[in-house]
């Protein structure tokens, strides 16, 4: 049995000040964030960063640096995440004008998730989930005209049903049903 070649790839650099990238073809790219407890600094999730860098902003020029060798324009870029990661392609759209997102049950306020549980290991580094952030990450409003939005959450989970409902009343939106 041959070895997943993922697996034998040597590894991608993780650094604390932000992410780092590697080709794994011509035309796309993976990208590491220091965002796990795996990291040797911090214990962060949603990809959060420090309390004077947001990691997700960080990744906006090197997006932006890879459209442009490609030749791709805003609106074939499409971000994909679920929970944590939903989050993080729901940021990036709303940051990146005519670019496109589909989030499954995306964890939109870090603070209120699985009643506030987190909380306690971003005070630690200093990091409020609660209160107004410079970067706009404790809770997403989708403020981009310019880019598409698409979200699929359980409408059966307390957790997703309290974000989302929260979402739409932010965005003065109802809810649709298809």
């Amino acid at each position: 049995m041959s070895a997943c070649p993922a697996r034998s790839m040597p590894p991608t650099p993780c650094s604390a000040d932000g992410p780092t990238h590697r080709s794994l073809a011509p035309n796309s790219f993976a990208w590491t964030i220091p965002c796990t407890r795996t990291t040797p600094v911090k214990f962060t999730r949603w990809f959060y960063g420090t309390p004077e860098r947001s990691y997700l902003l960080a990744l906006v020029p090197v997006i932006k640096k890879f459209m442009d060798e490609l030749d791709i324009r805003a609106e074939n870029v499409i971000f994909l995440g679920s929970s944590a990661g939903g989050y993080a392609a729901l940021y990036l759209a709303n940051v990146m004008s005519g670019t496109n997102a589909f989030a499954l049950a995306p964890q939109i306020m870090p603070g209120a998730w699985q009643n506030g549980r987190y909380n306690k290991n971003f005070r630690r580094l200093g990091i409020d989930l609660l209160a107004e952030d410079r970067f706009h990450r404790n809770e997403i409003v989708l403020t981009n005209k310019e880019s598409r939005f698409f979200i699929v959450f359980n409408c059966l989970s307390h957790n997703d049903s309290v974000q989302m409902e929260r979402l739409f009343n932010n965005q003065g939106s109802g809810t649709r049903r298809y």
